[in-house]
């Protein structure tokens, strides 16, 4: 298996918290839970633990080679054995199909709005992007109410007919009228890769937690255009502590929203009414993700239904193998029971007198006169 490419966390941990990372050049995923360790020396701050899988199983294994899958299939954990039958995996795979059903019918958070499709259609920004984290959906959501039902189209020719269509009470944005800067920058608090201060409160930036639920690409530019630099945080006491240090150094913060339902805006302002989140059952959210072990079910069944071909591949060229045998047996005897009759006959006529040979018994030759 590859390296992966380095991932940043945070160097400070109070609270267990969900990340998700997904490289887009490499069709890969990468999930994995921080977890305090207060036991541990200074120097380590957190554990990460999670699983590195394949976002799509393509064909790069050679499905007739049944001991490359079965190796694959045991770091998966999944029981399969060079004796293993075509039955045990069926009997697998419905035991696998059966959880990952149960787990689709589990509810889970959605955004609660019917999303808008089409050919020149993203979809209504609610929908582009799934959050894990509930505190996190929740004031994320919170911050970019006024842009949750945003139809975004792919051309300004959509936007406008959507526009005009509804009479201008459905708000849209095209995506190719939208101006994002490229790259992204670093953390406020972070310059020429080091840091300028040791930060408390887990910043990081909104957006990373945001979870795209299509075209990539195109989700990224949106949010980096609705959502921008907007940093989150665990509580407002820690964001008004690291803002006045970003302050302090001289550069610029941007607005920081707080795990427990706060706004520091980027002018510096906070509290009253517009900054505080209200209940969260009041709040339109992001959807949540399937969990991780949906993703995994997914990949255990897809390895086990090559595993099976390869299985019918085997049998199928056994049989065959086996027909063949028994065709070439056949053959052999019809030769051998032909050439003991070539022998019998040579050996009837090597009994009998050369005249008997060259004038069968019964026939008149006439002489010529």
């Amino acid at each position: 298996m590859g390296r992966l490419p380095d991932v940043q966390v945070p160097t400070k941990v109070q609270e267990a918290r969900f990340h998700q990372v997904s490289y887009r050049d490499h069709s890969v995923s990468f999930s994995f839970t921080i977890v305090p360790c207060p036991d541990e020396p200074a120097r380590l701050k957190a554990t990460v633990v999670g699983k590195a899988f394949t976002g799509s199983i393509k064909n790069v294994l050679d499905v007739n080679k049944e001991e490359t899958l079965t190796e694959v299939l045991e770091e998966c954990r999944i029981p399969v054995s060079q004796s293993s039958s075509i039955q045990n995996i069926n009997s697998l795979l419905r035991e696998k199909t059966t959880e990952k059903k149960r787990i689709e019918r589990t509810p889970r958070r959605v955004f609660p709005l019917s999303n808008r499709s089409g050919p020149d259609i993203l979809g209504m920004v609610g929908h582009l992007a799934h959050i894990s984290d509930d505190n996190a959906a929740w004031v994320i959501s919170w911050h970019l109410a006024g842009n949750m039902d945003c139809v975004i189209t792919k051309t300004t020719a959509e936007a406008q007919k959507i526009f005009h269509s509804e009479r201008g009470r459905q708000q849209v944005m095209a995506l190719d009228n939208i101006y994002v800067n490229p790259g992204n920058r670093p953390l406020p608090h972070i310059k020429n890769g080091l840091e300028l201060f040791s930060p408390v409160g887990n910043p990081l930036y909104a957006r990373n937690l945001l979870i795209y639920t299509t075209e990539e690409e195109s989700c990224e530019r949106v949010f980096k255009n609705i959502l921008g630099n907007t940093i989150l945080m665990d509580d407002i006491e820690s964001a008004t502590n690291y803002r006045k240090a970003v302050i302090e150094k001289g550069n610029y913060c941007p607005t920081i929203l707080t795990l427990d339902g706060n706004r520091l805006g980027a002018s510096g302002n906070l509290g009253g009414a517009q900054n505080k989140a209200p209940h969260k059952d009041m709040v339109k959210k992001f959807g949540a993700p399937l969990p991780q072990r949906y993703y995994e079910l997914q990949q255990e069944i897809e390895l086990l239904i090559q595993y099976r071909s390869a299985l019918e591949k085997k049998e199928d060229a056994e049989d065959e193998r086996k027909n063949t045998i028994l065709t070439l047996s056949e053959i052999q005897q019809e030769m051998d029971e032909t050439k003991a009759e070539l022998q019998e006959i040579e050996r009837r006529l090597g009994k009998r007198r050369p005249e008997d040979i060259s004038e069968p018994s019964g026939l008149m030759i006439k002489r010529p006169r």
